[in-house]
């Protein structure tokens, strides 16, 4: 399964220039991956850190963990 999502990244990414954030989250050195959802304008941000990632801070990007990545990935493969 790993392959698999690693595949399809691979294939599938983008380069984005992104903006600063006007806000900072509670481990600055998140901020890049947020500030790259926001330009990519994705349909969600995988994290195993949820926590450093405030509700109130997020602009409007949902977050999954990993494990609601695949259950979702499998969802759309089937």
């Amino acid at each position: 399964m790993i392959d698999i999502v690693l595949d399809y990244i691979g294939n599938t990414s983008e380069a984005h220039s992104t903006p600063p954030l006007s806000v900072s989250l509670p481990d600055a050195d998140d901020n890049q991956f947020l500030e790259v959802a926001i330009s990519a304008n994705v349909d969600y941000l995988v994290t195993g850190n949820l926590k450093h990632f405030p509700t109130r801070l997020r602009c409007g990007v949902k977050m999954l963990s990993p494990s609601e990545f695949l259950n979702a990935m499998t969802k759309h493969r089937t």
